[in-house]
C-alpha cells in the first residue's frame, strides 16, 4: 500500500466524520480561515480551531508537536480517530496511525522537552503580564493541562483546574500573590475585556454562576475561582455575556 492510499483513507474517514474534528477538515478544505470556522460553529474565539489543526496536520502528515502538552492531546485525537474509524481502515493505515500515536507518548514523557515547554509558558505569560490589560484572566499549572482531572467523552473536552479572575491591571502583581509558594509558575490561558471596567467583578461573577450551574464548579469549595472546566467552556460562558478576547493562548497569532 502506498501513500496516496493511505491518504484516500484518511481523507475519506475526515469526511464522514462527525466530530469537531471533521467539522474544522470540511471547512479548511473549502479554504475558510481559523476566524471564518469559530464564527460558523459558534465558538467564541479560533484557539479551538488551531487546535483541531493540530491533530489534522499529525493524522494526514505526521506532524507532532513536540510540546509535550500538546502532544498528549494530539496522541488521544489520534487514537480515537482511529478508534471511530478502524473499520475502515487498511492495516498500513492503523499501523501508521498507531506509530504516531506513539510518538505522542515519547514527547510527553521526555525530560528535555517538559524543561522548554515550561520556560516557554513563563516567556509567553510575561509577555501577556506586561500589557497591562484590565480584564478577566483564566489561568492554571502546566501540570493541571497536562493531566486532566475529568477525561472528556471520547478523548474532547477534558476538565480540569481553572482559575478565573478578575484584575484591574496589576496582573503579575495579583498572580503571584495568589500562587506563592506553588511548585511551578502559573500558564495564562486567556483574558477576556470587558467595554466598562468597572463591570469586572460583575462579569467575574456571572462566569462563575454560569459554569457552576452547567456542572463545572467545585462542589462548594472555598477556593471559589477554581473551577473545574475547560477553555472552550470558558470562552463559551464569556462570549455569552458579550466579552472581547484579548488572548488565547492557542491562538497562533496571540502574544
Amino acid at each position: 500500500m502506498d501513500e496516496k492510499e493511505y491518504l484516500r483513507e484518511i481523507e475519506e474517514a475526515l469526511g464522514s466524520d462527525n466530530t469537531r474534528l471533521g467539522e474544522v477538515w470540511s471547512r479548511t478544505k473549502e479554504g475558510k480561515s481559523p476566524n471564518d470556522i469559530s464564527e460558523e460553529l459558534n465558538v467564541s474565539t479560533s484557539g479551538f480551531v488551531y487546535t483541531y489543526l493540530s491533530y489534522i496536520r499529525a493524522i494526514i502528515e505526521g506532524e507532532i508537536s513536540r510540546s509535550p502538552t500538546m502532544a498528549k492531546q494530539i496522541g488521544g485525537a489520534l487514537r480515537n480517530f482511529l478508534k471511530r474509524h478502524k473499520e475502515n481502515f487498511s492495516d498500513y493505515t492503523v499501523r501508521t496511525l498507531t506509530k504516531r500515536a506513539e510518538e505522542c507518548d515519547r514527547w510527553v514523557s521526555d525530560v528535555q522537552a517538559l524543561e522548554e515547554e515550561d520556560s516557554e509558558v513563563e516567556r509567553q505569560t510575561t509577555s501577556v503580564e506586561k500589557t497591562q490589560t484590565a480584564g478577566i484572566y483564566v489561568y492554571t499549572y502546566p501540570h493541571y493541562l497536562r493531566n486532566p482531572v475529568v477525561p472528556g467523552t471520547d478523548g474532547y473536552n477534558d476538565r480540569t483546574y481553572l482559575k478565573i479572575g478578575m484584575s484591574g491591571g496589576n496582573v503579575r502583581e495579583r498572580i503571584l500573590r495568589q500562587t506563592t509558594g506553588m511548585p511551578e509558575p502559573a500558564m495564562i490561558l486567556q483574558v477576556w475585556v470587558v467595554d466598562d471596567d468597572n463591570d469586572l467583578e460583575n462579569s467575574e461573577k456571572r462566569i462563575h454562576e454560569h459554569l457552576s450551574t452547567v456542572g463545572h464548579g467545585t462542589g462548594g469549595s472555598r477556593r471559589r475561582e477554581w473551577l473545574l472546566t475547560n477553555e472552550d467552556s470558558v470562552a463559551s460562558t464569556a462570549r455569552l455575556i458579550g466579552l472581547t478576547c484579548h488572548y488565547d493562548h492557542r491562538n497562533q497569532d496571540s502574544v
